[in-house]
């Protein structure tokens, strides 16, 4: 068993208007084994905080990261056969194995963040968009013995991952909306939406999520949750 050791700096200045965050990590967990080092890095502006009106709590947010899988150890896609259908090397391709192709990550993965939210008395929106790029390698390659598609994937190949979510929240019970309430109820609906393309000849693939949940504080480090969620995985 092995984990990161890295640094992080952090600061807020200009009155909490501008909030930045930088990380780096060497390199050496489960699925990195090659001190290749992974770097991190959010900036959050809040540019109306200043203001007295249902402006001032708005947030926006921008996030960096780069990591780096090494081929040997757990691939980040999963491979053909081992989603929660079927076992590797089966002939079932169906769920999860029509966007997760004989394919491992061999490499550098980079991923992209913007986020907004704002705030006003008992209500609050959350929206957040993510775009990953991950590297490639034939799964064959790899391990042949759970060859089971031919992909013409080479090594210079490119997955990619995309999708967000928007979140819409209210506190019943009459408490202006913080990140970390104390106490009350809080309702919550959210829809998610991503999309994977595996890259080569293998189609790309949607997925969505509803949520609809209750949250009761007991402060604002303790809640319960009470949630509803339905998938739809294309």
């Amino acid at each position: 068993c092995s984990s990161d050791l890295g640094l992080q700096f952090a600061n807020t200045m200009y009155e909490g208007m501008l909030y930045w965050a930088l990380a780096m990590s060497n390199g050496t967990n489960s699925t990195n084994d090659t001190n290749e080092f992974s770097y991190w890095a959010r900036l959050v502006v809040a540019p109306f905080l200043s203001n007295d009106n249902w402006s001032k709590n708005f947030h926006f947010g921008l996030s960096f990261g780069t990591a780096y899988n090494g081929e040997g150890e757990t691939a980040a896609f999963k491979t053909a056969g081992e989603g929660p259908y079927s076992e590797v090397g089966s002939s079932n391709k169906e769920g999860y194995d029509q966007f997760y192709p004989s394919l491992i990550t061999c490499g550098r993965e980079f991923l992209w963040g913007l986020e907004v939210i704002w705030f006003f008395q008992q209500w609050a929106v959350k929206a957040e968009w993510m775009y990953v790029t991950q590297d490639l390698k034939q799964y064959d390659d790899y391990m042949s013995t759970y060859s089971t598609i031919d992909r013409d994937i080479g090594q210079g190949s490119t997955a990619t991952t995309m999708g967000g979510y928007v979140e819409v929240a209210y506190m019943v019970t009459g408490e202006d909306w913080v990140e970390a309430p104390e106490s009350g109820w809080e309702l919550v609906g959210q829809f998610e939406w991503g999309q994977v393309d595996a890259g080569g000849d293998t189609s790309k693939a949607d997925f969505m999520a509803y949520t609809l949940g209750a949250n009761y504080y007991l402060s604002k480090n303790a809640r319960f949750m009470f949630n509803w969620v339905a998938n739809d995985m294309g």
